[in-house]
């Protein structure tokens, strides 16, 4: 037997379409698209089977489905594996990321006031706001070292890496988008940043401004289930969720699977993005934003997961806690949401405390 990591090391190497995930609590799942045949278009949601990857908002990223020519589970594997894979290489570059820049201090606090001015002035109720820092060097040859630390260290998350059309990212995201299993169906309003210390697990001392911002994410996720009719949906209350070394605002919404499963396509459509990682109202947030932050969102804030792998499941998370890795430098992507009481100092403190879920891990994998 060998490990998976070598596994995943040759699918980099040689350019083979994959992903590897690791769910809350759970085994390793790996997925490899070894055949000739293109990536498939993601169309329909609930078909697949396979690993679904969906853009924040389609542009220069599509939707695509890596297909399950091969699945195993658990972190070893016969080393046949390695002979057999090694002939089918497309030996794929990595796309360029392209000249954005990291942002920096002054460039996000005059993003953020231009935000919050719009806000106070009725434009909008809330909006999220991006930004990139890069870090140079490829760790393309580290890649699977990094999601096995990623793993590791946040055993409550999804971790996922993935290579797909000249893409490859890494990520541990908190946030469930949608997940269908054993008849029921579970999503999830998951907002406001604060450190995991003692204090915080007091829902009380949460400010006012940090309970409205996840407030508007929950609403919003109620009107839709009241808009789809589904009479079964149920709300937990609302409880401090841990992230990494974070804590966010959460409720979740659980209903029975059979009342939105063959609408669940149009559903996703109408829920994401969110108000978790867009704004309120939604068409009218993505539009300034698209001006106002200066980069190119690509697969951050999207979703994805499995699909019908296992039969009959369907988890999807939104894209959160995420890097992409191009051949000569890491592009990490953290953002925050804004209402009208946001400090903009205290909204960089939160992206930066969000970054260090990912720098800390790259740092112990140099």
């Amino acid at each position: 037997m060998i490990s998976m990591e070598k596994v995943w090391q040759l699918c980099l190497d040689s350019g083979l379409d994959f992903a590897a995930y690791r769910p809350p609590d759970k085994e390793i799942t790996t997925v490899i698209q070894y055949r000739k045949e293109p990536l498939t278009p993601a169309r329909e949601i609930t078909k697949g089977p396979g690993f679904l990857i969906s853009p924040y908002r389609t542009g220069s990223c599509k939707a695509i489905l890596i297909s399950p020519d091969m699945v195993i589970t658990g972190d070893k594997t016969d080393k046949e594996l390695l002979l057999r894979l090694s002939h089918c290489g497309k030996k794929e570059k990595i796309r360029p990321c392209g000249k954005t820049a990291t942002s920096s201090f002054e460039q996000y606090i005059g993003q953020a006031q231009k935000a919050i001015a719009a806000i106070k002035g009725g434009d909008f109720e809330k909006i999220v706001l991006s930004r990139v820092q890069m870090v140079k060097g490829s760790k393309r040859d580290l890649s699977a070292a990094i999601f096995l630390r990623m793993c590791r260290k946040y055993p409550r998350s999804f971790v996922y890496i993935f290579q797909a059309k000249g893409h490859l990212w890494l990520g541990a995201t908190p946030e469930t988008l949608v997940s269908i299993k054993d008849g029921s169906f579970k999503t999830m309003s998951l907002a406001a940043t604060r450190k995991d210390i003692p204090a915080n697990w007091e829902i009380n001392n949460w400010s006012t401004k940090e309970r409205q911002e996840q407030r508007y994410v929950t609403d919003y996720i109620a009107d839709l289930l009241d808009k789809y009719q589904i009479t079964s949906a149920q709300k937990s209350r609302t409880y401090p969720r841990r992230a990494g070394n974070l804590l966010h605002l959460c409720n979740e919404f659980t209903c029975d699977a059979g009342e939105i499963y063959n609408k669940l396509s149009q559903f996703i459509n109408e829920l994401h993005p969110s108000p978790a990682v867009c704004g309120i109202p939604k068409k009218k947030v993505q539009e300034f934003l698209a001006e106002l932050e200066g980069h190119d969102r690509e697969y951050y804030a999207g979703f994805l997961g499995p699909v019908n792998i296992a039969a009959n499941q369907i988890d999807l998370y939104v894209n959160l806690r995420c890097m992409r890795v191009c051949d000569d430098q890491v592009r990490l992507y953290i953002g925050g949401g804004l209402t009208a009481d946001s400090i903009p100092e205290d909204e960089w403190a939160e992206t930066a405390a969000k970054a260090e879920t990912l720098l800390s891990v790259l740092s112990e994998c140099q």
